[in-house]
């Protein structure tokens, strides 16, 4: 049967979580964090608009654990918007590490940058553990007047590519580029959207990127069903037969 521990479940930047009593294995799950959108060249309409920020990438694998066991968590936070004329920064990677625990992370989205340069998304490259399921994120847009920002990979595929100012679709879907509300670029979803561009008039900054997640859910073991204990009645059975054999063995003596 399965089970979640409270403090393992959703790592928010650096923590350590205890594996809890009686687990057997685990399955981990991560999601790179979004990259942030870039702000715009400059503010006079001239189709300079940031690109969009990559989305982040995704990286699960099971591991056998022992209850007690320390882990440390990592859960990248999104990568900064940037403001006008200047880029964002890049996504932290997320993953986890501990005992018999290795290879287990995903890389963040690239940011994006002012005049229309996109962000690339998180590739699959950090994720190495043995067995694991791993898909890549999807790209920023560089539209002229604030690309779109790329959508994070899900556990079956891969995340989608913006398109123009519109974020790309994911677990975490990327933020519009600032064409979309003629203003900033909007933030990426989490986990791992990444940010949209800055738009092009009025000095607009990008938006930021979508923080990464964790997720953990562990497999207990079974418990041995206890042995059966004789009831009551079963005992009650027991020695009324032994009583009526006694009884009639007495009374072949007494005919002999």
């Amino acid at each position: 049967m399965s089970a979640f521990a409270a403090d393992c479940v959703n790592g928010v930047n650096t923590a350590n979580c205890t594996v809890p009593a009686g687990a057997v294995s685990v399955l981990i799950e991560a999601w790179g964090s979004g990259g942030g959108g870039g702000g715009a060249a400059n503010g006079s309409g001239m189709f300079d608009g940031g690109g969009g920020g990559g989305g982040g990438s995704y990286c699960a694998a099971s591991f056998a654990v022992a209850g007690g066991t320390a882990l440390t968590v990592n859960a990248g936070a999104g990568g900064a918007a940037g403001p006008f004329q200047t880029a964002g920064t890049a996504g932290p990677s997320s993953s986890v590490t501990g005992a018999g625990i290795a290879g287990l992370t995903a890389n963040g989205g690239s940011a994006g940058a002012p005049t229309r340069v996109a962000g690339a998304g998180g590739t699959t490259a950090a994720c190495t553990a043995p067995g694991n399921t791993s898909f890549a994120r999807g790209n920023g847009s560089g539209s002229s007047v604030g690309g779109g920002g790329g959508g994070s990979a899900t556990p079956a595929a891969n995340g989608g590519n913006a398109i123009g100012a519109t974020g790309g679709t994911g677990t975490g879907a990327g933020g519009g580029g600032g064409a979309m509300t003629s203003n900033d670029g909007l933030p990426g979803v989490a986990p791992g959207g990444g940010g949209g561009g800055g738009y092009d008039l009025g000095n607009r900054a990008g938006g930021a990127g979508g923080a990464g997640q964790v997720r953990m859910t562990f497999t207990v073991a079974a418990m041995a069903a206890p042995a059966a204990i004789p009831t009551l009645q079963v005992w009650g059975a027991g020695l009324l037969s032994t009583l009526l054999a006694l009884a009639a063995w007495g009374t072949l003596r007494k005919k002999t």
